[in-house]
């Protein structure tokens, strides 16, 4: 008779975005044999077409005072930055009236309160991948620039709230000092706040360098496959059952992770779990400087968020050239933002991506409108769906008991908001903690899964 063990069953991870990676990068670290099962291709969706911020300070929730206001008056204007598509929806109704719920100060106060450790973790864990990882990655901080005289000194207000109650304080820049700080800036604009502890990267780079990175640790990544099920047998997750080209099959399981951002609701059934996650429809088009006969020493050093066009601006460098200030010049500049809820509609509308480049043209030398529809770059343009929760703070952590079967091995990763990429990491530290009966290195309570299911 053989004393030898058999080998545990895989962690599997449910979705192949950003944070199913981290996931899977931690767990195998602890030495953890991990399978990831994606039903499209590892590192699509919001992994690949979002603007690559790393982001500190982004610590308050999307949930804010006014916001849910702003959306309502903007209900039948398809052209409005923020826009809720007027459909029937119970799902979403149910969402948006949870959300308005907590579209006030002391509500977001409380939000930040659980995104600010895990936002620290993240970029701190960033510095270490980012010397690993073949991702552009720049800690080169965030500007957030105002055209309007009065909507930069309103910003003031944001920023004590940020300095008193997070320790995130911002430098101001106004007049000569701003055009000197950013020259690519139009002279227009009346002001900005840097947040020198923010980061950013090339989230397709990311993903590429990072699938490349799980495989040499013996992650195996299978693509194609949409899952349908748990197996549970004695309170514990055996097996996940899924679908491919090839069939139905099983994945047998040591632990499961569900991390299937936006389309984590599909599994809402077999966790027995209410999962209040939105689709919030995200756009973004990548400019490519000498397409469009623009100077690489013109086009903005560092990321800017352009809270009046609701526009994000990030540098994306094509190579290794610096100018003489050690700054890696970019070769393509990604627009991104725009929130619409409008279910699962992959559409790209046009006039969506004009929200972009009007407002970037307000503040930068870039066209005022979107390329052709026939332009032959491939990665112009991309529209996805961001994971929205109510409070905007992730569900992480393990599935509470609840309407389906109780497991004790099964967790959920999901709800990032627009915070996937700068959450990612502590995620994916804390998960790997979770499953493993390690101490957390960040208070998890906040981020529990059941949390909405209370009362």
């Amino acid at each position: 008779m053989s004393d030898v063990m058999p080998e545990a069953p895989p962690v599997v991870i449910i979705g192949g975005g950003v944070v199913g990676a981290a996931c899977a990068h931690y767990l195998a670290e602890a030495g953890r044999r991990v399978t990831i099962l994606e039903r499209d291709r590892f590192g699509a969706a919001c992994s690949h077409g979002n603007c690559g911020l790393l982001s500190p300070s982004h610590v308050l929730p999307p949930a804010g005072p006014g916001v849910f206001a702003e959306a309502m008056r903007n209900l039948f204007q398809k052209d409005a930055p923020l826009r809720v598509a007027p459909r029937w929806d119970p799902r979403l109704w149910r969402w948006l009236l949870a959300f308005a719920a907590r579209c006030n100060e002391s509500a977001a106060v409380e939000a930040g309160r659980g995104l600010g450790p895990l936002l620290a973790s993240s970029r701190s864990l960033y510095d270490d991948l980012g010397g690993t990882l073949d991702c552009e990655f720049e800690p080169r901080g965030l500007l957030i620039a105002f055209r309007e005289a009065a909507a930069h000194a309103g910003y003031a207000k944001t920023d004590a709230l940020l300095a008193e109650r997070f320790d995130l304080p911002a430098r101001r820049l106004e007049g000569a000092a701003l055009r000197e700080f950013e020259p690519a800036l139009k002279p227009e604009v009346a002001g900005g706040w840097f947040y020198e502890e923010d980061a950013h990267l090339r989230p397709d780079a990311l993903m590429k360098s990072w699938r490349a990175a799980l495989t040499d640790r013996g992650v195996t990544i299978r693509e194609g496959v949409s899952v349908t099920g748990f197996r549970v047998e004695d309170g514990r997750v055996r097996g996940v059952q899924y679908t491919s080209d090839k069939g139905a099959g099983e994945e047998p399981a040591s632990a499961a992770v569900v991390a299937a951002g936006a389309l984590t609701p599909d599994f809402q059934q077999a966790l027995g779990l209410y999962v209040p996650v939105a689709p919030g429809k995200g756009y973004s088009m990548t400019l490519h400087l000498d397409e469009h006969g623009l100077d690489p020493a013109a086009a903005p050093r560092m990321p800017l968020l352009l809270p009046e066009v609701r526009v994000a601006v990030t540098p994306h460098a094509g190579g290794p050239v610096r100018g003489e200030d050690g700054v890696r010049r970019p070769a393509a500049l990604r627009l991104g933002s725009i929130m619409e809820f409008a279910g699962y509609d992959p559409s790209i509308a046009r006039r969506r991506l004009a929200l972009l480049t009007r407002g970037a043209s307000r503040f930068l030398n870039v066209p005022a409108e979107p390329p052709a529809d026939d332009h032959p770059t491939g990665d112009n343009r991309w529209a996805g769906w961001r994971p929205m929760t109510p409070d905007g703070v992730p569900l992480i952590g393990k599935v509470p008991g609840g309407r389906g079967q109780r497991a004790e091995n099964l967790f959920v990763a999901a709800g990032h908001n627009m915070l996937g990429l700068s959450l990612a990491p502590g995620t994916g530290r804390l998960i790997a903690e979770l499953v493993t009966g390690a101490e957390p290195h960040v208070d998890p309570a906040p981020y529990a899964p059941g949390r909405f299911s209370r009362g």
